[in-house]
């Protein structure tokens, strides 16, 4: 398993100023996505605000954040973007990666078409409550270990998985 880095332009939404092709890390315990701060300012994109991030190591920074659009295989989304300091790496993060309807590959180091998730069916019903009768030993209901199943049949069915 390994990194997979993708090919991102940035694009200022206010003026369509555009930056050439940045290498990122297609990083799925990332929030934001994380651009370096020089072609931030190159393009004209005002912080919106300052906010406290938690670094993968486990230490705090503070950052700036704006808005841009952010273009993965041409196809662009609006989102919030970190403005990268001296030493940060280029990251897309999840929220791009699930605007776009994409999930990282490991194996394959690329990134591949998911399917985007919609809860539906008009009135909210209410979650099942796990209840503890006494007789039994689970506290999880039954139906929730169903849905699993049936979800792990649909993925190996569809190929995500690899076969060995």
């Amino acid at each position: 398993m390994g990194q997979v880095r993708v090919q991102i332009v940035v694009v200022n939404p206010r003026t369509g100023a555009r930056s050439e092709e940045v290498t990122a890390l297609a990083d799925t315990g990332a929030t934001l996505t994380v651009v370096p701060g020089e072609i931030v300012r190159q393009l004209g994109i005002a912080a919106v605000r300052r906010v406290s991030l938690v670094l993968a190591d486990g230490r705090r920074a503070q950052r700036d954040v704006g808005e841009a659009h952010v273009a993965v295989n041409e196809e662009p989304v609006p989102c919030r973007i970190v403005f990268g300091e001296p030493g940060d790496a280029a990251l897309v993060g999840l929220t791009v990666l699930e605007q776009l309807g994409l999930a990282v590959d490991p194996v394959q180091r690329r990134l591949v078409p998911t399917d985007f998730l919609l809860y539906s069916g008009g009135r909210a019903q209410p979650a099942p409550v796990a209840r503890y009768d006494g007789r039994s030993s689970s506290r999880i209901p039954r139906p929730f270990f169903r849905a699993i199943r049936a979800s792990a049949t649909r993925r190996r069915n569809s190929g995500w998985c690899s076969k060995r």
